[in-house]
């Protein structure tokens, strides 16, 4: 069975982009494609929980603290002066 048999309604494009054959240069690219494509995968989903943990880390620890800190600061020296100008 020829890669293209299942493809026989499609344009002749994808039809003929399929039914080339088995030629060494066709081999090897899906090999290539294959490595490449697992490879990229692999690192991808490594990368996620990295980010992701990266992410908190600086959102929730190096930067958060001091940034709500700098809110809530204000915030009370706001209620403050509210309450004293009464």
């Amino acid at each position: 069975m020829s890669y293209g048999d299942e493809l026989k309604g499609l344009p002749t494009l994808s039809v003929g982009l399929f039914s080339i054959g088995d030629s060494s240069l066709l081999k090897a690219t899906r090999v290539l494609v294959g490595v490449s494509s697992a490879r990229r995968w692999a690192i991808a989903t490594w990368l996620i929980p990295a980010l992701v943990a990266g992410g908190i880390w600086r959102h929730a620890f190096w930067i958060g603290p001091a940034v709500w800190e700098m809110v809530f600061v204000t915030m009370v020296t706001s209620f403050v002066r509210a309450l004293r100008s009464r």
